[in-house]
């Protein structure tokens, strides 16, 4: 008579430099404001999770519904290319315990930034730039935020999970790519568990693997985006990471007796 509630994660959508903006994907993805020089910039790809709260009353995003987690699967950050998708810069990979740094297209010789770090299993991504706001760095459940504020400036969003991606930066002739947010499961070895007492603005880890509701997985597999996966149509074969939305599935097995 139990409920649990999976809530799927959504690729996140293009931006463009003729005014559109990119949309995060559901469930964490960080959108990216329009710019207006050349360039398709893509928000991040929200993340797949099973929760023990949810229903109409809790949005993706309420923090009882997001701490309730006990499986997350990081989405990947988003990438940067400019006219006609030449020049690609790839968006980091939805990770297994950490999610992967973004990349960086650069057109000077003398390269200054450095790509958006990945999310890990207690702080989301971020990157060196100190002076960015704080929306720039991923949150538990959320992948960082790319503000547009000159006109050459064109960035990507950080992708959603355990805690979310960092946003792609920007440089005179350089920009970052966002990078991936990571993946959660209660009972994984060098999973870190938060308390049943944290708080959105207070989150404690208790570094536990195991979950505090108890709940916990059995022979379990974490993969990142970079690594080879059971195909969402076919699980006897496998695929090299996930493009496009996030899938989750269930199938029923045999009750082992313990």
């Amino acid at each position: 008579d139990e409920i649990i509630w999976i809530y799927v994660g959504e690729k996140g959508k293009e931006g463009t430099s003729n005014g559109i903006s990119g949309i995060g994907g559901y469930n964490g993805g960080g959108s990216t404001n329009a710019g207006n020089q050349w360039g398709y910039y893509g928000a991040g790809g929200g993340a797949t999770d099973i929760r023990l709260v949810g229903g109409e009353d809790y949005t993706w995003d309420n923090f009882n519904s997001l701490k309730s987690r006990i499986m997350v699967a990081g989405g990947g950050g988003g990438s940067y290319s400019r006219t006609s998708h030449s020049d690609y810069s790839d968006g980091g990979q939805g990770g297994a315990l950490i999610g992967m740094d973004g990349n960086i297209y650069s057109e000077v010789t003398e390269k200054k930034l450095k790509p958006a770090t990945g999310a890990t299993q207690i702080a989301g991504g971020s990157n060196s730039d100190s002076s960015l706001p704080n929306n720039y760095t991923g949150l538990f459940g959320s992948g960082g935020y790319a503000e547009f504020s000159r006109e050459w400036n064109s960035r990507s969003g950080g992708g959603g999970g355990y805690y979310g991606g960092g946003a792609g930066v920007w440089g005179k002739g350089e920009v970052s790519s966002g990078s991936g947010g990571s993946s959660y499961i209660s009972g994984y070895d060098g999973c870190n568990s938060i308390a049943e007492s944290s708080t959105e603005e207070n989150i404690i880890h208790t570094g536990n693997i195991i979950h505090y509701s108890g709940k916990y997985f059995l022979y379990t597999r974490m993969e990142s985006g970079r690594n080879y996966m059971p195909s969402p149509s076919d699980t006897t074969t496998e695929v090299q990471g996930n493009s496009g939305n996030g899938y989750a599935k269930i199938t029923k097995m045999k009750v082992e007796n313990f």
